[in-house]
This record gives structure tokens, sequence and C-alpha cells, in this order.
């Protein structure tokens, strides 16, 4: 039997049809660039003429700070950490400030007191303190000691000022102290488990090390980025990114009491694009705002006149049988007999008030089996019983 021959104008079956490629799938996005590695910073190379000093007595302290050069000076505090949850904070152990001749270590955990000439260092504007988010720092040292703070400079909020190209996102938004050094010094800051350690006791040699590279760094990045305000197009006014600390407050920079406080802002800041968001971040976002939906809803859910807020459930409660305390007040309104019996909820709302059986007085439902009622049936309600009706019969009043 002979097959039939198709024409070359006909249209071949599906099962001949030919199949398309299949699409080139999204091309992936290329791996981040490794990490660069950069060198330890150490003060002693940065600055081989200066010196470090370790303080442990007042009369050292008064000496060494009788000695200390005014001027751009590095800041910084340490205290002993806590390691358990609700633990009071640790009051502050560890001053360090640094210029260019020396770096003191001013251990006032071992003094037992503030020495006279660092209240007068620390208060007096002509040193000119410069550290990472020290808002904090100045603010504990008030609460620990009751110490004034005047001219602090925070150099996140100065290298957003000089150089808004290289800094996006929110102005007051923080910049490690090793991430400056990274970028402007190209040299990296050691933290680790240092960091955590006890800085109430004797301090060892890399504990001193460590405290010293820390204050010494924001003393060498103010000398970089501070002549960098002399090339802006508008000057920026000292309190873009200097405060004094009064009585545990800040204020803006003044040579006398101060009193407008201080909000860190800047006009000519550009704080660039928003941030793309991953998909994570997107999913989380959802999921908050319909959750915070759901709590709106059974806040504002109307009564419709029946004891039950429109459009919720019959029981008046919000999604996630949560229920609202204005859904029940409607519900009592409207029906004084829909509350909860007294001695259900024992552990959260106590011994009702108008139950006064005496001292091992207990609710029905909460009897042993077999142990009778004191002359009144543990069946019924505890306000239908014989001896608590005195209002007239019904539910007790509120």
């Amino acid at each position: 039997m002979s097959r039939p021959v198709l024409d070359s104008t006909s249209t071949p079956s599906s099962s001949t049809a030919e199949v398309p490629p299949p699409l080139d799938p999204a091309p992936e996005k290329p791996p981040p660039p490794p990490r660069r590695v950069y060198p330890q910073y150490s003060f002693s190379a940065k600055s081989p003429q200066t010196r470090l000093v370790y303080i442990r007595d007042l009369h050292t302290a008064e000496r060494e700070l009788a000695q200390f050069k005014p001027g751009p000076c590095g800041f910084d505090m340490e205290w002993r950490p806590n390691f358990y949850k609700g633990q009071r904070e640790n009051p502050v152990a560890l001053v360090q400030l640094a210029n260019e001749d020396v770096v003191l270590l001013i251990q006032i955990s071992a003094i037992r007191s503030i020495p006279s000439s660092l209240r007068h260092v620390l208060w007096n504007p002509a040193y000119i303190k410069c550290g990472v988010g020290i808002q904090g720092d100045c603010m504990k040292l008030w609460k620990d000691y009751q110490v004034n703070t005047r001219n602090c400079v925070d150099l996140a909020l100065l290298a957003r000022t000089v150089d808004n190209a290289h800094w996006k996102g929110k102005y007051r938004d923080p910049i490690g102290l090793s991430r400056l050094c990274e970028t402007y010094e190209e040299l990296s800051l050691e933290k680790g488990r240092i960091t955590r350690s006890n800085w109430e006791a004797v301090l060892s040699g890399p504990q001193k090390q460590y405290a010293a590279n820390d204050s010494h760094s924001g003393l060498t990045l103010y000398k970089r980025l501070f002549p960098l305000t002399l090339t802006l197009d508008h000057p920026p006014l000292p309190s873009y990114y200097s405060f004094d600390c009064y009585l545990g407050a800040t204020y803006n920079p003044s040579l006398d009491t101060p009193e407008t406080i201080w909000q860190p802002h800047n006009p000519f800041y550009d704080p660039g694009p928003p941030p793309e968001l991953t998909e994570e971040q997107i999913k989380k976002r959802e999921e908050r705002k319909a959750k915070r939906q759901q709590v709106e809803s059974g806040r504002t859910a109307p009564d419709d006149g029946s004891g039950n807020a429109a459009g919720g459930s019959t029981s008046g409660s919000a999604p996630g049988g949560l229920r609202h305390p204005l859904v029940q007040s409607a519900e009592r309104r409207t029906n004084p007999n829909n509350r909860p019996l007294p001695g259900h909820d024992q552990a959260q709302r106590g011994r009702p008030k108008f139950a006064q059986r005496g001292r091992h007085w207990r609710p029905p439902h909460q009897r042993p089996a077999g142990q009778p009622s004191t002359g009144t049936s543990s069946d019924q309600p505890i306000y239908m019983q014989t001896g608590h009706m005195d209002h007239g019969g019904g539910p007790p009043p509120l």
C-alpha cells in the first residue's frame, strides 16, 4: 500500500512541527570582587615620635594633662562589657586622649575619681575632641561621673560633609572608624575579642596598643578631613558635625553656656537615590504591612448594634484571635451577661472583688470532685448563688 505524498505547500502535523529552542537563562550576576586586605594601623608606625603613657594614679594624670597641648586630639573611651542580658552597664573605665606628642591612657577605674585637669581638658573648647559616634560616649561620661565635654567632632558626619560624592545614604547613618581608616588611610583597625576584654583590670600590651590606635586614628582622620572643608563651595557650619555635651544632652557648639539642642543636619548634603531592596527585604516589608493592617482593622472595628464588630467574627475577636478592649466594651453594653465568669482566668484577672468567701475560697470549676458546696450550688454561676445576689440578680456590677 503506497503512502500518500504530502504537497510541499501542506502544513505538517503537530507531531512533526519543530520545537523552538529553549530560551537562554538569565545571566547570573558576577560575584562581588574579593575584599581588599589592608595592613593594620599602628600609631607608632604612623608617628614614631609619639609617646604612650599608661596612667593609674592621680599624680601622674595631673602632671601629664598639664602638659597636654591644645588643638585637635583623638578621643575615645572603654568600659568593661556585660555578658548577661539585663545587667546594668558598667561605668567608664578608660579614657584615651591622643595628640601629635603623646597618647594618654587614663584608667579612671584605678584612680577612682576624675582628675580636675581631665575635666578642664574635656570642657575647654581649645581642645577639639575627635571620634566616631562619640555622642553616646560623652553622654555616658556625664551619667557615670558628671563630666561635661565641649567641641566634640563626629568624624562620620565630617566625612559625609566634605566627601559627599563617596558617602551616600542618611546623613546621620554611622560610619565605622575602621571603615574610615580603610578609605582614607588604606589601613585597618583591629576589631576582635580584645574589644570585649576587661578594661578595669591592669591593661595588657595588646590592650594598650588597641586603645592607643583607636584614639590616635581619630586624630589622623581629622587632620586629613578637616582641610577639605576649605575647598567646598558652601563652607560648612561647625554644627553640621560638632557638638557640646552639657548635663547629659547634646547642644550646638558654643563658647558660652550651651542653649540650642543639637540636631545634626546639613542642608547641602545629597543622600543620593535610595538603595535597592533585596527580595528578602521586600518580603519582610510586606509581612509587616499586612500585620499592621490586621492590628488596625481589629482596633477600629465599628459596633453594628448587635454587640459584634462589623465585618469581624461573632466573638468580637480581632484577626489572630485577639479580643480588643473596645470590642469587649461594646459587647458588654449590649449584653451585660456576656462576660467571663469569675475564676475562669485567675492567673490574669486575680480574685474577683465581689467573691468574698474567705481565704480558701475556690470557684466551683476548680474544686475537687465530690467536694460539697458551702450552702450553694456549684452548678450555677457564682454570681447567681445564694449569698452573692445582693444586687437584685443578674451579673455583678462593675
